[in-house]
């Protein structure tokens, strides 16, 4: 059987999916194996890692996915394989973060200033 057949049912068509997100959700798949946990649990898991205010919406139907999402509160994410799933995605916060971090060190002093011919500022 192809693997395909075998997929359970989902709202998006394979079609649909881009060549980056066919490479994150390869980097899930394979972290996943490794550790020994499902897909979900590892996605679940490094969502919650990336920062401690964000928490995700689990979405299940049935009692068993509940559990399987749930199993992510025991995975520990070791900094080698959070940098695999990392760079699968590419990550880039974007604005306004990346300006904020820009901007901060001229915002808060650290801009550099030549001194003047006088010497003064």
């Amino acid at each position: 059987m192809d693997q395909a057949n075998d997929a359970a049912p989902t709202r998006l068509s394979a079609e649909s999916l881009s060549e980056k997100d066919r490479a994150v959700a390869k980097a899930v798949h394979e972290v996943a194996g490794e550790l020994g946990v499902t897909s979900s649990q590892v996605a679940i898991a490094w969502t919650t890692h990336r920062s401690a205010t964000i928490r995700p919406i689990l979405g299940v139907r049935r009692v068993d996915q509940l559990r399987d999402n749930l199993g992510a509160l025991d995975v520990t994410l070791p900094p080698e394989l959070v940098s695999r799933l990392d760079d699968a995605t590419g990550f880039s916060p974007g604005f306004p973060t990346e300006f904020i971090d820009q901007t901060s060190p001229w915002v808060f002093g650290a801009a550099l200033v030549e001194p003047s011919a006088s010497g003064q500022r």
